[in-house]
């Protein structure tokens, strides 16, 4: 056993501890591996809502004609997913300036989480040039996520895709 002192913090510094004690080091050890356990679940946490902004609305017509296009265009199972279609609304919206969307039916208030099983993949561009790879995700049985994401370097906001640039 060592007289060991302990302070410092993690992330955000939520996580601090000053205190003088004997410590067996393989004590230390695991308690440096559950702060940092801890520390990963809230930055986790914290990166994703930084990044999303709830919502709750209607598709647009866009949206819903590229959520159409998509399922009938996308892998052999996707068309399964077409009903719920109807029932699909927009529950959180991306900040980065992508048209990214979380997507959830019927009263969910936010999309199911999960492993993902992506419904649709395609390369296109958007009205303002830039190239952009469309992901349509289902997690638990549901439509979940239509990603958008610049396959270039961009930074600033964009909109979807035109359909008529998508493909594989």
């Amino acid at each position: 056993m060592c007289p060991v002192s302990l302070t410092g913090h993690w992330g955000s510094g939520r996580f601090h501890l000053s205190d003088t004690a004997f410590i067996r080091t393989y004590d230390i050890a695991r308690f440096n591996l559950a702060l940092y356990f801890v520390w990963l679940a809230q930055w986790s946490v914290d990166s994703m809502s930084a990044f999303n902004r709830p919502v709750r609305r209607a598709l647009t017509s866009e949206e819903r004609a590229l959520l159409e296009w998509l399922i009938a265009n996308g892998n052999p199972d996707a068309k399964q997913y077409a009903p719920q279609l109807a029932g699909t609304k927009v529950v959180g919206l991306c900040t980065c300036g992508c048209p990214t969307l979380d997507l959830a039916i019927g009263d969910r208030k936010e999309r199911t989480i999960g492993s993902s099983h992506v419904l649709a993949e395609f390369d296109g561009s958007t009205a303002e040039g830039v190239q952009v790879r469309v992901i349509l995700d289902a997690r638990e049985e549901q439509i979940s996520e239509l990603e958008v994401i610049a396959i270039d370097d961009f930074e600033g906001v964009f909109n979807l895709p035109l359909i008529a640039s998508l493909r594989r």
